[in-house]
């Protein structure tokens, strides 16, 4: 039998182009929802953990030096934590700076605070009041996450805040494990 003398062709043909851009295009599709939900998450954690670290840092700082140390929020989008004397030795902290891999994402975190200022003593206990601090990410449909500082001893516990509770920082809405 005679032999075709056909060339020997290479590529994909345009059927199993579209074929396989409607496979990725249906994954995208199922999976990007999710994919946004646990970014939104990670954003707020990340924003509780700069939240915590200050907070930590201050009562270290007080220990250490034997002096008050104290901490200033600012509440509200794109919210801070400063302090006017040594008690950050790592610089103030935003929730609106670049932070790791996530970048410029944090842009819209929201800090909300039953005080406006912790002081720790020279034993690192605070002063006043503790204060109930909650992190956010509004119109996310992210978990709020919160950070109680108690009165007296100053024990510091983190956890997840009642997401129907979208304006206040009450103690009583954050269910937390000590740290």
């Amino acid at each position: 039998m005679p032999r075709l003398n056909v060339p020997n062709q290479r590529g994909l043909t345009l059927i199993e182009v579209v074929v396989v851009a409607v496979i990725v295009a249906i994954l995208v599709a199922l999976f990007l929802p999710n994919f946004l939900a646990w970014l939104n998450n990670r954003r707020v954690a990340n924003g509780l953990a700069r939240v915590q670290g200050a907070f930590q840092e201050a009562q270290r700082q007080a220990i250490r030096t034997g002096v008050n140390c104290v901490v200033n929020l600012t509440t509200g989008t794109n919210g801070s934590l400063t302090s006017s004397t040594n008690c950050l030795p790592t610089g103030n902290r935003s929730l609106g700076e670049d932070s790791g891999f996530l970048g410029n994402l944090q842009a819209s975190l929201q800090l909300r605070s039953s005080v406006t200022s912790i002081t720790f003593d020279k034993n690192g206990f605070p002063t006043g009041l503790g204060g109930t601090f909650v992190i956010a990410l509004p119109g996310s449909g992210a978990q709020q996450k919160c950070f109680v500082i108690s009165n007296a001893v100053g024990l510091m516990r983190s956890g997840d805040y009642l997401s129907s509770d979208t304006t206040g920082a009450n103690p009583s809405n954050c269910t937390t494990a000590q740290l």
